[in-house]
């Protein structure tokens, strides 16, 4: 029965798993045939030896971009981006082994519910994989076409540093980069955030679950043990999602502030002639807004849970008197302290934070746009 929850989480969590296989996280087990056989073992490496070139090659481009390009604040941003996407991809590469740890310990807490409370995340998993990557390949029909694009590629033929000839060459690698960078985007934001946002969602349900139990305890309850048993097991799964992911939630809500700030930029501020380029802020703004959203929701919904949780837990020697000294001894030695989920494990995660991202991007909209004004006036 035991086998079966597990292998019914990770079946649930698979697209999840495959794309975190193709990063390199090594989140499937390479079967036994292509094992002993060299040829077929690096086809299985194969994407994640074509997944670290992608990214090596996004780096070396967009360097390139940042010396032609004279319009250095954008380009640096889609450079600061690139280096925040290899960073948040590095951070769960260094933890990959908790992955499959964390659903497996999931699979073990799941007993304490009822068969039919038990959450069926399979459906919603694979529905937002299929949606984010519908707004991803929207995203990249309308790029090409759009103003934005065109004015990039007018700059590149534009620039005093490479002759036309060599501008063709590089408009080949602007192609070839759009196309890569988009693609690594939608391997990092979607297989992160969905595994970070939906075994959130768990450690709720978990948490409500317990909470409730602890409620309906009557007086010459007995079987505590089992109660704070599965408290600690739900903290021990907050504690290896934190180790796993805080820092790459960290590096992708910084990622996504800056992203939504210049699609937001971009629409308010830049006039572009055709329709593709507002439809690619809009999109840009649904996407960043998604994965800010999957990150922070969740999370603070989780810490509020496992604080309720603790309080609940914390009530059970005042519930079962007769057992008061021995449940006050275990609480002492196994509950010291609170756990939570943060961002870098500098700020922990809460609804608030929205208010402060939608503050960032006010502010540095403001900054950005005076700027621009005081430069044009100083050039006319």
């Amino acid at each position: 029965m035991m086998q079966k929850s597990a292998n019914y989480i990770e079946k649930s969590f698979l697209p999840v798993l495959i794309a975190f296989n193709i990063a390199g996280m090594e989140t499937l087990p390479c079967p036994e045939l292509f094992k002993h056989n060299y040829l077929l073992l690096n086809l299985w490496n194969f994407p994640s030896y074509l997944w670290a070139l992608a990214q090596i090659l996004c780096a070396l481009f967009q360097l390139l971009f940042l010396v032609i390009l004279p319009d250095k604040k954008m380009t640096f941003s889609v450079t600061l981006l690139i280096l925040l996407q290899g960073f948040s991809n590095y951070s769960v590469y260094r933890s990959r082994k908790l992955i499959l740890v964390i659903l497996k310990k999931i699979s073990t807490v799941m007993k304490m519910l009822p068969y039919n409370k038990r959450p069926k995340f399979k459906t919603a998993i694979l529905a937002y994989f299929v949606f984010v990557t519908v707004l991803v390949v929207s995203f990249m029909l309308l790029f090409y076409p759009s103003g934005g694009y065109l004015d990039i590629k007018e700059e590149i033929f534009s620039s005093p540093l490479i002759s036309s000839v060599q501008a063709e060459y590089v408009t080949i690698l602007l192609n070839i980069l759009s196309g890569i960078m988009i693609i690594v985007l939608l391997i990092v934001c979607t297989s992160s955030t969905a595994f970070y946002g939906f075994v959130c969602l768990y450690i709720v349900i978990f948490n409500r679950e317990l909470r409730k139990q602890i409620q309906n305890i009557r007086e010459n309850y007995d079987d505590y043990g089992s109660i704070i048993d599965n408290y600690l097991k739900i903290c021990n799964i907050m504690e290896l999602l934190e180790d796993c992911m805080c820092v790459s939630v960290f590096a992708l809500v910084v990622y996504s502030v800056i992203g939504l700030f210049w699609m937001c930029y971009g629409i308010i501020f830049l006039f572009m002639d055709g329709y593709q380029y507002y439809l690619c802020a809009f999109i840009g703004q649904v996407f960043y807004s998604m994965v800010i959203g999957m990150v922070i929701f969740p999370a603070s919904a989780a810490n509020n849970a496992s604080y309720a949780a603790k309080e609940a837990v914390r009530s059970l020697p005042g519930r079962i008197p007769k057992h008061y000294n021995e449940i006050k001894i275990i609480l002492r030695r196994e509950c010291k302290q609170r756990i939570a989920l943060t961002l870098g494990r500098i700020y922990e995660i809460d609804k608030s934070l929205l208010i402060s991202i939608i503050g960032v991007l006010m502010n540095y909209g403001i900054l950005v746009a005076t700027l621009g004004t005081v430069k044009d006036s100083d050039v006319k």
